[in-house]
């Protein structure tokens, strides 16, 4: 029997079933993907740490420190170059866990669409490379462009582009889902050690398996350095998710149940609000039943987003 969402496939003969990086990532990636975020809730205590096993780090180029800024999002044009890497393991197996990296070039426009603090927002990724190894599955091939559009408003971003029909499309999910990585809702007036946090409860379509999913994000503002001779605000994120579905594959019925959680560092631009770096780390448990049995998996992802000149 094969288990198929997606572009990126992990073969597991045990279980006969092939699960994709798609499957395990986008419960990650796409998390934020179909219905807009809550508006921030200020104050509140920053969660303790969860599992940090398998991150690097990244090391900012000055020591953050306090201070007090203005948020003023600006007409602006911005390509990124994002790359993931995730390593999946089968709880049930000894073998070495099995990998898969994507990497997208995508161009962000964000436009004033009028007096009230809202814009337009557009995403266009123009490449949708995969590589794997280990016992992964030929990646499908991604159609590009793809496009994505959205408006963001002091309450958040809401995505106008139809993703919950699309949501099987992997490149249309991660990159959604980019947007909304991108745009975090930060509130108009920061100062250190400002703690927010916001909710997200998502629909969707994972390759013909209907999901829901949440996730409850915090963030606190650590401070400003400078990165590349660049002022940012360094803000951390810290995140739980949660997200189960059902549905058919090939006459069997699947079910889905997953949990993690992650951290996020975001360097901000003060002056225009953009990101201008971003490193993301997660950890996936899923455990799949299909025709009565079982399977477990650990997955983690890294994802950096770094502005290309």
């Amino acid at each position: 029997m094969i288990y198929f969402i997606g572009g990126f496939g992990i073969w597991y003969p045990m279980t006969r079933i092939l699960l994709t990086r798609s499957a395990l990532t986008f419960l990650v990636l796409a998390i934020s993907a179909c219905v807009s975020a809550r508006a921030p809730q200020i104050p509140t205590p920053r969660p303790e740490p969860g599992d940090r096993s398998g991150e690097v780090q990244t090391v900012p180029a000055t020591i953050p420190v306090a201070g007090e800024w203005s948020i003023r999002y600006a007409d602006q044009r911005v390509t990124y170059r994002v790359t993931r890497n995730a390593v999946i393991n089968g709880t049930d197996l000894t073998a070495p866990g099995d990998s898969s990296s994507n990497v997208t070039h995508e161009t962000v426009r964000l436009l004033s669409a009028s007096n009230d603090g809202n814009f337009t927002v557009s995403a266009v990724a123009d490449t949708f490379t995969t590589t794997t190894q280990g016992r992964i599955g030929t990646p499908q091939p991604v159609p590009t462009p793809i496009e994505i559009t959205a408006t963001l408003s002091p309450s958040g971003l809401s995505i106008l582009t139809p993703v919950e029909d699309s949501s099987c499309n992997p490149g249309i999910s991660v990159v959604a889902a980019d947007m909304y990585n991108l745009f975090p809702g930060i509130p108009a007036h920061l100062n250190s050690g400002l703690a927010w946090q916001d909710t997200t409860r998502t629909r969707g379509c994972q390759g013909g398996i209907s999901t829901t999913s949440e996730s409850i994000r915090s963030f606190t503002v650590i401070g400003e350095l400078t990165r590349g001779g660049q002022h940012a605000i360094q803000i951390e994120a810290v995140d739980s998710l949660t997200a189960e579905g059902q549905g058919m594959q090939q006459q069997h019925q699947i079910t889905l149940r997953a949990s993690g959680g992650g951290r996020a560092t975001y360097l901000i631009d003060p002056a225009t609000g953009k990101v201008i770096h971003l490193e993301l780390n997660h950890t996936l448990h899923m455990l799949i039943t299909a025709e009565g049995h079982d399977s477990a998996f650990v997955q983690k992802v890294r994802q950096i987003f770094d502005i290309v000149p």
